[in-house]
């Protein structure tokens, strides 16, 4: 998502169709919350593992294990390049080298 905002609107609609295997991560969630998402990613456990992650251009450097698919909606907006601080990356282009 090009924007934090956005989430709200699409996490209902995805939540409709894959239940409580959306995962949600952005910088507005607590430390807790971040690291939880991302312990999911790293467990081995069947069934603790999100199968579908909502976030930002941060959540390209989640550690994925078995990436199927990336949609990177709005990828003409700007939002998906990283300025500052650095490290400067675009998101999009990120998600090509996925």
């Amino acid at each position: 998502l090009p924007e934090i905002a956005l989430t709200t609107q699409i996490i209902h609609r995805l939540q409709k169709y894959f239940g409580d295997r959306v995962g949600i991560y952005h910088s507005r969630f607590g430390k807790n919350e971040q690291a939880e998402v991302w312990l999911g990613l790293n467990s081995n456990k069947p069934g603790y593992q999100p199968g579908i992650i909502l976030g930002p251009r941060s959540a390209v450097f989640l550690p994925f294990d078995n990436l199927g698919l990336i949609i990177v909606d709005e990828e003409h907006d700007a939002s998906y390049k990283q300025f500052d601080p650095g490290p400067r990356y675009n998101a999009r282009d990120a998600a090509i080298y996925l």
